[in-house]
């Protein structure tokens, strides 16, 4: 039994590593720094509010067409909208360098 516990807390940092920063939150912190609502982007991206929140909420994959326009609007690429928290967290690191992050 006690063997079984090692192995239970022994994998406690490899899960922690593998947890994904929730796309709702991207969502959230990015139309945040350029100040639009989650539904002023769904009208300048020409979607229904419905499907933006389904988008946010990671329940939903937009097409490549949507993902491009709201890229452009939130002024970011791809990946770190919708890629790893590895790719998140340099975008994050990069504007804290350039002094835009707050």
């Amino acid at each position: 039994m006690g063997s079984s516990i090692k192995r239970d807390f022994s994998s406690i940092g490899k899960v922690s590593q593998r947890c994904d920063v929730p796309r709702r939150i991207r969502f959230q912190v990015l139309l945040k720094r350029i100040g639009l609502s989650q539904n002023q982007l769904a009208d300048q991206v020409g979607i229904g509010k419905g499907t933006m929140s389904k988008i946010a909420n990671g329940l939903w994959f937009p097409t490549s067409d949507v993902i491009v326009r709201i890229c452009k609007i939130l002024e970011i690429e791809s990946v770190y909208l919708f890629g790893d928290s590895t790719s998140w967290n340099k975008w994050q690191e990069k504007i804290n360098y350039q002094g835009e992050g707050k």
